[in-house]
């Protein structure tokens, strides 16, 4: 299968190796983008500094994308 059912195998940085379908990989990948803009929210908002809006639509609207 060639679509986001299809199951890879990979191994991690650590070694360790695992199988996993394209479709949870990409879920992942978007949640994990997700993750770290607010850590980095989150840690400059500790120091007193308003974050920047990192909405995806936000941005394409204002941008006229």
């Amino acid at each position: 299968s060639l679509g986001a059912d299809r199951v890879v195998d990979y191994t991690r940085f650590t070694g360790e190796k695992y199988r996993s379908p394209i479709s949870d990989i990409l879920v992942h990948l978007s949640h994990h983008g997700a993750h770290h803009r607010a850590q980095m929210a989150a840690h400059i908002s500790a120091r007193g500094v308003a974050p920047i809006n990192t909405d995806f639509i936000q941005f394409c609207l204002v941008n006229l994308l």
